[in-house]
């Protein structure tokens, strides 16, 4: 009777710690949820393309919306049938010592890269990079902002530089001979 009893009040306890212990991961759980619905907006929310991408095998793991906006592809396109070669084609050394950069040193930052798009046209393009677990590998998060903008007010800025060099040029080209003229009418005297 002391032994069914002991084992009841055993029970009773094992019982209350399981219980316990249930609704202490259900919370972890919803925390954990909670966390990550959190940087999946965050995710979603940037006004730059994120992608997660595997080097080793040419693949893009995951990209954010903005990512399917600016090279025109759809989320399941680019994590099924895209690869990163498709995106950068011309540019696949520079890309890979890029990435091996990154994976090396654990970052990287580059505005020396472009992204061609479904429909063929080539964006200039920022790439700020960090290395990230992704599963069980090693991968490139990257986070890619479109720079066309940026470049045509360079370009803008340049030509402006040019026409004002040019200005300057013309107003010392005209001013030399009136310069000359004005000198010669100084030395001219007019008789009273």
């Amino acid at each position: 009777r002391a032994a069914q009893s002991a084992l009841m009040t055993v029970n009773a306890e094992l019982e209350q710690r399981v219980t316990q212990r249930t609704a202490e991961l259900t919370q972890l759980n919803a925390q954990l949820q909670d966390s990550e619905e959190r940087l999946r907006r965050i995710f979603n929310a940037s006004n730059d393309s994120i992608f997660v991408i595997d080097p080793s095998s040419d693949r893009i793991l995951e990209a954010n919306p903005q990512a399917t906006k600016l090279l025109g592809y759809s989320r399941e396109e680019l994590l099924n049938n895209i690869h990163i070669s498709t995106v950068h084609p011309n540019e696949m050394p520079q890309l890979m010592a890029f990435a091996e950069s990154v994976l090396e040193k654990g970052q990287g930052w580059t505005d020396q890269l472009t992204c061609l798009t479904k429909s063929g046209v080539i964006v200039p393009a920022e790439i700020s990079a960090s290395t990230l677990e992704y599963g069980d590998r090693e991968c490139v998060v990257a986070i890619v902002r479109d720079i066309r903008d940026r470049k045509r007010a360079e370009q803008a800025l340049a030509a402006l530089a040019e026409v004002g060099e040019l200005a300057s040029m013309i107003v010392h080209e005209v001013r030399n001979p009136l310069t000359t003229v004005k000198m010669g009418l100084n030395g001219i005297k007019c008789p009273p």
